[in-house]
């Protein structure tokens, strides 16, 4: 999940979260993928206490367009390389 976090979000890659669940969702419909939705939970430590964390990304694909060339670290994180 620490992968797909720092696709969608870069940033928590410097900070000290521990992302160890979350889901991926891809909806399909009429054989036309239209949405893929992408949520990563975890913990981060500030001063003396640990919090909830979340990162997530909803796309929303139009059936018009093509659909969207992958980025190769979204691949390697659905690990589909």
């Amino acid at each position: 999940m620490s992968e797909f976090a720092r696709v969608i979000a870069p940033e928590t890659g410097s900070m000290n979260i521990g992302f160890d669940s979350g889901s991926v969702t891809l909806t399909v419909r009429n054989d036309v993928v239209t949405d893929l939705a992408i949520r990563c939970r975890g913990t981060m430590h500030i001063v003396l206490t640990d919090v909830s964390a979340s990162v997530s990304a909803h796309l929303a694909f139009d059936r018009e367009a093509a659909f969207p060339q992958v980025p190769e670290k979204v691949l390697a994180a659905l690990e589909l390389e």
